[in-house]
């Protein structure tokens, strides 16, 4: 039963026709209903009961659930334990659904999806249900099933959108995890192995999932390709670029024999790579989370698209896709709608290339595989060379000052360089998002007891997370080198945290902990000390785009975001 408030909040998103007031709407009703999990619950009761179609209503419900566990991840990946509370508590709420016999199959296929869209990992539960699926694959001897088992679950998809592989991968990667772990290998493999040539492009994609089952059933699937002859010069083209990529050595090491027994069969040879025109590329600063957006504007031939990724220090690759665009003015508008909404600047080619690299090592360090999307953002942007790079604090830098000019100045020059950096607030507006705002802050803070305790507890916090901040101002000296005339002054700032500088003799490092005090003040309505008003926080939470929220709509189902007009068409 839905309660009173999220009622209010659906009757607030039907009346919002407009696209941003929706966006904005939905936002404001995602964050309130955060505070609200017993009311979250509800919401999820509801939609995993479902028996019918999607309907407006429904998908209203479905873009609200979406957008609060969005919110929830968002603050759980920034150490608010507030965020992994409400996923955990909803993820119980919906093994209690499964127990009751409550969650219906097109109520598991909607819970599912709305797991995807927010940017998580669905719940194995479920797939605990889904007997058909344990049925099929228990008949070994008559493969027939779960080839019609698969008909039945794309259904009208491939004749609605059979040329559209973006909705394939992810109606395919909103599908997979209702299916039990022991099909789900069998399955992709039976899915991939099509003669059609968006399942290989289904493949690649399936290459970089989570899933072990699903990964090598896709490598099984390719395998199969090869054996009927189906496996094409763009799909060998595909494998070539992400093998790099694959964390997985056994996985990588099959790949290669598959190339290589691709090439033998004379699959791919001698061929003129098409002409790739990037009319421009543009990127976001980096916000206090390590968040950025990039966006480029590509022709190949008389084809148009723009190409969306979105960055996060610490998680790689978050997002990247390929919207095509059916002219030169509906690609214009798409870009410019994009820099209207963020805070942007012209980067060459080159800066692309290294911040995908680093965001791609980072992941692979990290153990988090990159997202199926960027295969075709390289592809499109001609990227072929793209491959991992170190995204330690002395990398970047080495990345942005190769000759090492700023480290060779003298100890006075560097310094009047950092001191510079007090100057930061007043020229980038991307500082309003620099501030702490974890668990571990709204701790150390809630301890003090007079305001000389609060700021020493606040440089505390600061000196735990001085790798962090070297890393946010390293990346951010990457991208002024594409174009800032104040290059030199991030470098030294990145350079001095790395090399242990104290943190309160570098002035952008005191302005940080000046916010961060200020953005607990204003979250719990205490007064603001004295020597503390100089500074106006104007923004108590980092810009929507910057902190990665709702990333593009997976069609069919359009999803409130900065990229929701951006969005390819249903």
């Amino acid at each position: 039963m839905l309660s009173p408030s999220v009622k209010t909040m659906l009757a607030a998103l039907a009346q919002a026709s407009d696209p941003k007031t929706h966006a904005a709407e939905l936002q404001r009703s995602g964050r309130a209903l955060l505070e609200r999990p017993y009311d979250a619950a509800g919401l999820l009761a509801q939609m995993a009961g479902r028996a019918t179609a999607v309907g407006e209503d429904e998908e209203r419900m479905s873009q609200l659930l979406s957008t609060v566990l969005d919110e929830a991840r968002m603050a759980r990946e920034n150490g608010q334990r507030r965020g992994a509370l409400f996923i955990d508590a909803l993820e119980a709420q919906l093994g209690e659904l499964v127990a009751s016999d409550a969650l219906t199959l097109k109520g598991s296929l909607a819970v599912s999806g709305i797991w995807v869209r927010a940017g998580l990992t669905p719940p194995a539960i479920l797939a605990a249900r889904q007997d058909g699926f344990t049925a099929a694959v228990e008949e070994d001897d008559d493969p027939a099933a779960l080839e019609t088992l698969l008909d039945d679950l794309l259904g009208s998809l491939m004749r609605e959108h059979g040329d559209n592989v973006t909705v394939l991968q992810t109606l395919f990667a909103e599908m997979l995890p209702t299916v039990p772990p022991e099909a789900r290998q069998a399955l992709v493999r039976l899915a991939v192995a099509r003669p059609q040539e968006i399942f290989a492009e289904l493949g690649c994609a399936c290459l970089l999932d989570a899933d072990a089952e699903v990964r090598f059933g896709a490598l099984d699937g390719l395998s199969d390709r090869l054996a009927a002859g189906t496996v094409s010069s763009e799909t060998l083209a595909r494998l070539t670029i992400l093998r790099s990529w694959l964390a997985d050595a056994a996985l990588r090491g099959r790949v290669d024999g598959l190339v290589r027994e691709a090439m033998r069969k004379g699959v791919g040879g001698v061929t003129k790579a098409p002409e790739r025109k990037l009319h421009r590329i543009v990127a976001s600063p980096v916000d206090g989370s390590g968040a950025q957006s990039m966006a480029a504007a590509v022709q190949t031939g008389g084809t148009r698209s723009v190409a969306v990724v979105l960055l996060k220090q610490g998680f790689g690759v978050k997002d990247a896709y390929v919207l095509p665009c059916d002219s030169a003015t509906e690609q214009r508008r798409i870009l410019t709608t994009l820099t209207d909404e963020i805070e942007a600047q012209d980067v060459s080619r080159a800066y692309l290339e290294q911040a995908l690299g680093i965001a791609l090592g980072e992941g692979l360090e990290a153990g988090l595989a990159p997202v199926p999307g960027l295969v075709d953002v390289a592809q499109a942007c001609g990227l072929d060379a793209l491959r991992p790079l170190s995204a330690s604090v002395a990398a970047m830098l080495k990345l942005a000052d190769p000759e090492g000019r700023v480290a060779n100045l003298t100890v006075q020059t560097r310094g009047r360089l950092i001191m510079a950096s007090q100057h930061w607030p007043d020229r980038y507006s991307v500082l309003e998002s620099w501030f702490e705002d974890s668990d571990e802050t709204v701790a150390a803070l809630e301890s003090a007891r007079s305001p000389t305790a609060l700021t020493r507890a606040m440089w505390r916090v600061l000196e735990g997370r001085r790798t962090h901040w070297a890393a946010v101002i390293a990346r951010n000296a990457l991208l002024s080198a594409a174009g800032s005339t104040h290059t030199d002054e991030f470098l030294a700032v990145a350079a001095a945290l790395k090399d242990g500088r104290d943190l309160k003799k570098t002035p952008v490092m005191g302005f940080i902990c000046e916010q961060s005090i200020m953005v607990w003040m204003n979250r719990r309505d205490a007064p603001t000390p004295p020597s503390m008003r100089r500074r106006i926080c104007r923004s108590p939470r980092p810009p929507c785009h910057l902190r990665l929220g709702p990333c593009r709509p997976p069609p069919p189902r359009p999803r409130a975001s900065w990229r929701s007009c951006c969005s390819p068409p249903d």
